[in-house]
């Protein structure tokens, strides 16, 4: 009742169970993933104005480049009795048009998460295996691996401002920063 006044809008939109939510670098947009598909929406009509289907099921992760050129949703399957294995994929806005797969690996996915430059695209991998604990970092000029990481258990990675730190949480009650 207190904030009635500042409230300009309401929107309810049935989903399936939400796993990553992200805007749009302008603020136009808000994506939102359950594990089958991503669902954008227009924040100004509060109408859905379209669905992404990724190739791959099991989405954890989804994250817009702060230059608003890329989506890029990640998935993880698997156990830790089978193993994990991510995919990542990639679409091209304005229009959010698929390019495809970009990475797929026997690693189980913990974040991912864009430098402020949008030049970099860092991939976190967790596993009780110690050697398979690790950032990848991706150059986005050519979707290629430029750097490597191993910082122990990631569930948490993020770039400083001006993208020269990140930050990595190990776990629930620690946070690791790095040049």
């Amino acid at each position: 009742v207190e904030n009635a006044a500042n409230v300009s809008a309401l929107a309810l939109w049935n989903e399936p169970a939400v796993v990553d939510m992200a805007w749009t670098p302008d603020g136009r947009l808000l994506a939102v993933a359950n594990q089958e598909t991503i669902n954008l929406y227009d924040i100004n009509s509060r109408q859905a104005i379209r669905t992404l289907y990724p190739s791959t099921r099991e989405l954890v992760q989804i994250a817009f480049s702060p230059n608003g050129r890329w989506l890029v949703s990640g998935s993880r399957r698997g156990s830790m009795e089978e193993g994990f294995f991510s995919t990542l994929e990639i679409w091209v806005g304005p229009d959010w048009k698929p390019l495809g797969i970009l990475y797929d690996v026997p690693l189980a996915l913990s974040k991912l998460e864009f430098s402020p430059d949008s030049k970099t695209l860092a991939l976190a991998f967790t596993s009780p295996v110690y050697e398979d604990n690790l950032i990848e970092f991706l150059s986005t000029i050519n979707w290629q691996i430029i750097e490597q990481l191993q910082p122990g258990t990631v569930l948490d990675v993020a770039f400083s401002m001006g993208g020269r730190q990140i930050a990595v949480a190990p776990n629930r009650y620690a946070i690791r920063f790095w040049d």
